[in-house]
């Protein structure tokens, strides 16, 4: 344990909570670390979130909560709890994931020892709807610098995340998908290490099958985004965020790969028929390849193939301890 103890700030953003707020404040109010303070931002929800966020005030004064009047979305509440922060550090807790008892001390014990670290993150036990374990987020045995890594994908679990509260980087609205990518992205494009913990220091839940609707490659599409402008950000000392819309976006992302999105997207909806016609499709614009005939075979199998190796390597992955 450090020999100070400096406040944190948990940071939450929660709209219609109810089935997950009382876990995940729970588990909060159980760390080994004591000086937290959890400032919570109540995004106008209609269900009885505000009931139960007014029982933890009332059982516990480290709850703090601002109410939204009126649906400002995630950014902005986000943004919200950041400004009303106090503590020297800021931890983010999504409002349905759980921190494990020791997550909070083993981040401040790290940032209090590795001062030139701006943002550190831990790793995830990732679970089914049932509650049962399906994975483990990715990782090393110890500790490994990921400020380059980031910039080629993310690799850090948004509710695992704690950084210096020097109230230099938020979220920023434009991005309705990736925000937490790119706020990992701002550190990093400012010149900051991040780096990841071996720790297995929360569990969220998740399907077993990546489905690829409209969230998910907006979502790829938008990260595709971060990521030039974090290395705009590194090259020139700016970035042209301001400039930028969601049209910009879809028209630098690299065409081929979009159509494969698409054809993903029919692919894991189980429209086989229709994306055995896309794939022929693309493979006549932008040629053949082992990934795309594998695909394309797969069509006629119904997923079964593709699925079956990606459960054999889950299971191989899941049988090591990285």
């Amino acid at each position: 344990m450090v020999s100070s103890k400096p406040l944190v700030s948990v940071i939450m953003a929660v709209r219609n909570g109810e089935k997950s707020l009382k876990k995940t404040l729970s588990a909060l109010l159980r760390q080994t670390y004591t000086n937290i303070e959890i400032v919570i931002v109540n995004d106008a929800s209609t269900d009885k979130t505000s009931v139960i966020l007014e029982e933890f005030v009332k059982k516990d004064s480290r709850v703090k909560v601002i109410t939204n009047k009126e649906r400002l979305e995630r950014c902005v509440s986000r943004n919200i709890a950041i400004e009303g922060s106090k503590g020297k550090y800021i931890a983010v807790n999504d409002a349905d994931d759980i921190s494990c008892p020791h997550r909070i001390e083993t981040e401040v014990k790290y940032l209090e020892s590795n001062p030139d670290v701006y943002l550190v993150g831990g790793r995830a036990n990732i679970l089914d709807e049932k509650g049962e374990k399906i994975g483990t987020s990715w990782g090393k045995r110890t500790p490994v610098d990921i400020t380059e890594r980031l910039i080629e994908g993310n690799v850090l679990v948004h509710s695992s995340i704690m950084f210096r509260n020097k109230k230099e980087f938020f979220y920023r609205e434009k991005f309705l998908r990736a925000q937490d990518y790119d706020l990992y992205l701002q550190v990093v494009g400012s010149g900051h290490l991040v780096h990841l913990l071996p720790n297995i220091l929360v569990e969220y839940m998740s399907k077993k099958d990546i489905l690829y609707d409209d969230y998910l490659i907006d979502q790829l599409v938008y990260s595709y985004t971060i990521q030039n402008l974090c290395k705009e950000k590194l090259r020139e000392g700016k970035d042209m965020y301001e400039d930028i819309d969601r049209e910009y976006m879809y028209d630098i992302y690299p065409q081929d790969d979009l159509d494969f999105l698409y054809f993903l997207q029919l692919y894991t909806q189980g429209d086989f028929k229709e994306a055995r016609k896309k794939i022929v499709k693309i493979m006549g614009v932008y040629g053949f390849n082992i990934k795309r005939f594998l695909y394309l075979i797969d069509t006629y199998f119904k997923g079964r193939l593709i699925s079956s190796a990606k459960y054999l390597k889950r299971g191989i992955l899941n049988s090591f301890t990285l």
